[in-house]
C-alpha cells in the first residue's frame, strides 16, 4: 500500500492541469480514512487547479474528496456543502456514479443528526442510481447505511431485511472489509433482541475476516462486543479475556476512541468483582483518554460511570461531583446537536437557493421568444425568495427563543425516570437538598424514605427484562398513589431502589406512611416465585427522621435511611425499619 502511495506522489509531481486535478483525488481517496487532514488539503489543491482550468468534472470530484474528508474529521456541516454542491455538479454532467456517492454522504450527514426520513430520502434515490448502473458494491454500501437507520429506529426486521441484501451482494463481489461491517451489524441486531448465540455466530464470522484482512480496529470492537455477551450470559471470566484482547490490539493500533468502550466495560467488571482500585483506575483510564480527544459523549459517559462508582462506595460528595459533570457535559451536547442541525438548515436553504438562480441563468440563454414569458415568472420567483430571506432573518431572533425553549424542555425531562415516568435520582438530590434547607430555615421535621423490592433480581431472572420493567411501574404507581400531599415526593433512586422524602413529617406519621406502602405493594398480588418471604413482590424500607440543625449534616440522613434499609433487609425483608436521629 505504501508503495503504490509513493507512486501517487511521485506521478503528482510532474503532472499538470487535469491530469494532476485526477491525481491529487486518488491520492485523496487512498488515505482519506488514514490521515484525513492531509487528504482534505490534497482534495482543496485539485479543487483550485480544476476550478482555475474549466475542469468541471474535476471540480466534482474534488469537492466530493472534500466532502469524505471533512466526514472522516467530524466536520459534518462542510461535509454536507461538499457533498450537496457536488451532487449538483455532477447531475448537470450526467455523471450518475458522482452523483449516487454524493447522495449516499447526503444521506449519511442526515443519518448523524438524526433525520432519518431526509436520510432514507437520499440513501433510497443512491441505491436507485446505483442499480440502474449496476454498481454492485454501492449498492451493498447504502442497503448497509439503510439498515443502519432501521437499527436506530430499533425496527430490526427490516434492518435485517437490508444487511442481508447488503451481505448476498458483498460476498458475491467478494468484497471482504464490508462482508466484516456487515456481519458486526448483523450481531448488533440479534446482541438487541437477546439471541446471544445467533450474535455470537455473526461476530466470530467478522472477527474472523477481520483478522484475514489486519482490520485491527474492528476487530478490536469485535472482541469487545463479545465480551460483553458472554459477561452477560454469566461467564465473566471469559467475558474478561475478550476485553484484554480488545484492548491490547486497541493500544497497538493507537486507537484512542474505541479503547474507551473497552476501559469502560473493564472497569465495571472489576467495580462488580469488588476489585475497587482495579475498576476505578480503568474508568479514570477511560476518562483520560475521551478529554484528551474531545469525544464530550464519551465523557459524560464516563462521568456517569465514575458517579456509580463513587456512590456504591459511599462517597457522595464524589458521586454528585461526577454527576454534575455529567449532566452539565451532556446538556452542552445537544446544544450543539441542535446548532448543527441549524447548520445543515441553513446549507439545505443556500444550495436550493444557487440552483433556482441557475436554472434561471440557464433559462436566460435559451435563445426562444416562447422561454420570456417563463424567465419573467422566475425572476419574480427570485424577488419573492429574497424577500423570503430577509424576514428569514428577522426571524432568527424568534428561532433563537425557540432553541432556549428546546433546552428548557430537554433540562425538564432530564429530570424524570424513563422507565417509571417518576422523577429520577437527580430530581431526588435536587428535592433532598431543597427540603433539607427548607425544613431548617422553618424548623420543623424531615424523613427520608428508601425502598428496596424484595429479590427482584431473581424476579427479573425468572421472568425477563419485560415482566421486570412492568413490575417496576406497577411499584412506583402504587407507592406514589399513597401520597397525598403536593409536598411529598417520590423518585427512582436506581434499579429496584425507590426515595420518599416527606418534609413537615414527624417520625410516627412517616412510620405509618412507609407502613401503608409495603402493605399496599404486598396487595398488589404479584407473583414472585422466587422470593423467600411471600409469594407476592414486597418491599424493605428504611427510614430516617430527623428535624435538620446547623450542626446536622445532611449525609448524615441519607446514610442513617440506607442503615435502617440494611437492617429490614437483613432482619428478613417485607419490613419497616426506622430511626429518629
Amino acid at each position: 500500500m505504501t508503495a503504490d502511495l509513493n507512486k501517487l506522489e511521485a506521478k503528482i509531481a510532474f503532472a499538470e492541469n487535469e491530469e494532476k486535478v485526477d491525481l491529487l483525488n486518488s491520492l485523496s481517496k487512498e488515505i482519506y480514512i488514514s490521515n484525513p487532514k492531509r487528504a482534505l488539503a490534497l482534495a482543496e489543491e485539485a479543487y483550485v487547479l480544476a476550478d482555475k482550468t474549466n475542469y468541471a468534472l474535476g471540480v466534482g470530484r474534488s469537492l466530493l474528496m472534500m466532502s469524505y474528508s471533512n466526514r472522516s474529521l467530524s466536520n459534518y456541516d462542510e461535509c454536507m456543502t461538499k457533498a450537496l454542491d457536488a451532487m449538483g455538479i455532477f447531475r448537470e454532467l450526467g455523471d450518475q456514479e458522482g452523483e449516487m456517492r454524493a447522495l449516499n454522504l447526503v444521506g449519511i450527514n442526515y443519518f448523524y443528526f438524526s433525520r432519518y426520513e431526509q436520510a432514507l430520502e437520499y440513501f433510497s434515490e443512491g441505491l436507485r442510481l446505483a442499480q440502474e448502473i449496476h454498481h454492485e458494491e454501492l449498492q451493498a454500501s447504502i442497503l448497509n447505511n439503510i439498515g443502519e437507520i432501521y437499527r436506530e429506529l430499533e425496527k430490526y426486521q427490516e434492518a435485517l431485511d437490508n444487511y442481508r441484501k447488503a451481505l448476498i451482494i458483498s460476498e458475491k463481489i467478494n468484497r471482504i472489509f464490508n462482508v466484516a461491517v456487515i456481519r458486526m451489524n448483523i450481531g448488533h441486531i440479534y446482541n438487541s433482541l437477546g439471541q446471544s448465540e445467533n450474535a455470537l455466530k455473526h461476530y466470530e464470522k467478522s472477527l474472523k475476516i477481520s483478522e484475514e484482512i489486519g482490520d485491527h480496529i474492528s476487530k478490536g470492537e469485535v472482541l469487545n462486543t463479545i465480551g460483553e455477551i458472554y459477561e452477560k450470559l454469566g461467564q465473566p471470566d471469559v467475558g474478561l479475556d475478550y476485553y484484554l484482547q480488545s484492548l491490547n490490539i486497541l493500544r497497538k493500533c493507537e486507537n484512542k476512541f474505541y479503547q474507551i468502550d473497552v476501559l469502560l466495560n473493564l472497569g465495571s467488571f472489576y467495580v462488580k468483582q469488588k476489585r475497587y482500585e482495579e475498576g476505578v483506575d480503568f474508568l479514570q483510564n477511560a476518562l483520560n483518554l475521551a478529554e484528551e480527544i474531545a469525544a464530550n459523549k464519551k465523557i459524560y459517559t464516563v462521568h456517569l460511570y465514575l458517579s456509580r462508582y463513587h456512590e456504591e462506595r459511599g462517597d457522595l460528595a464524589q458521586a454528585l461531583s461526577h454527576y454534575r459533570m455529567y449532566h452539565n457535559i451532556e446538556k452542552r451536547v445537544i446544544t450543539d446537536n441542535l446548532e448543527e442541525k441549524l447548520k445543515i438548515l441553513t446549507i439545505e436553504y443556500r444550495v436550493d437557493k444557487i440552483q433556482k438562480e441557475s436554472e434561471i441563468h440557464l433559462l436566460k440563454n435559451i435563445e426562444l421568444k416562447q422561454k420570456n414569458e417563463e424567465i419573467e415568472n422566475k425572476a419574480q420567483q427570485m424577488e419573492s425568495i429574497n424577500k423570503a430571506l430577509q424576514k428569514e432573518i428577522l426571524k432568527r431572533k424568534e428561532l433563537q427563543e425557540q432553541l432556549e425553549q428546546v433546552n428548557k424542555e430537554l433540562e425538564r425531562m432530564s429530570f424524570i425516570d424513563e422507565l417509571t415516568g417518576i422523577p429520577n435520582r437527580r430530581s431526588f438530590n435536587n428535592t433532598l437538598e431543597k427540603e433539607w434547607s427548607r425544613c431548617l430555615r422553618e424548623s420543623v421535621p424531615l424523613s427520608l424514605i428508601f425502598i428496596d423490592v424484595d429479590y427482584f433480581k431473581s424476579f427479573n431472572d425468572h421472568y425477563g427484562h419485560p415482566m421486570g420493567d412492568d413490575c417496576l411501574r406497577d411499584v412506583a404507581k402504587t407507592l406514589a398513589s399513597t401520597l397525598k400531599r403536593s409536598s411529598d415526593f417520590i423518585g427512582r433512586h436506581g434499579g429496584e431502589e425507590f426515595a420518599i422524602v416527606l418534609p413537615n413529617t414527624d417520625y410516627e406519621g412517616s412510620i405509618m406512611i412507609a407502613e401503608q406502602m409495603r402493605k399496599a405493594i404486598e396487595n398488589l398480588g404479584i407473583r414472585n416465585p422466587e422470593s423467600d418471604v411471600s409469594r407476592n413482590i414486597t418491599i424493605s424500607i428504611g427510614l430516617a427522621n430527623v428535624e435538620p440543625s446547623k450542626e446536622d449534616n445532611i449525609y448524615e440522613l441519607i446514610k442513617a435511611a440506607d442503615r435502617e434499609l440494611y437492617h429490614a433487609k437483613n432482619q428478613g425483608r417485607n419490613q419497616v425499619c426506622g430511626i429518629k436521629i
